[in-house]
């Protein structure tokens, strides 16, 4: 992604970020993440509660080149990783939010976050917009 938008030196650590603290190199957190299970969605449940109409606020935490890309074709907010914490005190306590990431991973790290931050009715996409896109199901 960083070589499409233009640098020229890009450069991937092989052994991510395990490999990086297994080595013993330093790393800051910020914030532990708390240990929740995640409840997971199926894409055509989801669908089911759409055309439903309930009770829920869909998050979509994919990068924008993304949503630029393939979007779900109803309301939302999109807030990607970085932006979680500009959304989630305007979230709605009395809804059930439905986080929608690209394949099913990066969304646990919102549900935990939202977790932490006192949201407790959460789902996650099971297996994202990928899923959702195999599935057939609509999008804009």
């Amino acid at each position: 992604m960083a070589a499409e938008l233009g640098y020229s030196e890009v450069y991937a650590y092989r052994d991510g970020l395990p490999g990086w603290i297994k080595k013993g190199n330093p790393t800051t957190t910020i914030e532990a993440l708390p240990k929740v299970k995640i409840k997971k969605i199926k894409p055509a449940k989801l669908k089911a509660m759409i055309d439903a109409g309930g009770n829920f606020v869909i998050v979509d935490i994919r990068p924008k080149y993304e949503l630029d890309k393939v979007s779900l074709d109803t309301e939302k907010v999109d807030a990607n990783l970085s932006q979680l914490n500009n959304v989630v005190e305007s979230l709605p306590r009395n809804k059930q939010i439905v986080i929608v990431d690209v394949n099913g991973k990066r969304g646990g790290v919102a549900y935990k976050y939202f977790a932490m931050k006192g949201i407790s009715d959460l789902l996650l996409l099971d297996g994202g917009m990928q899923k959702w896109l195999k599935a057939g199901l609509p999008v804009k």
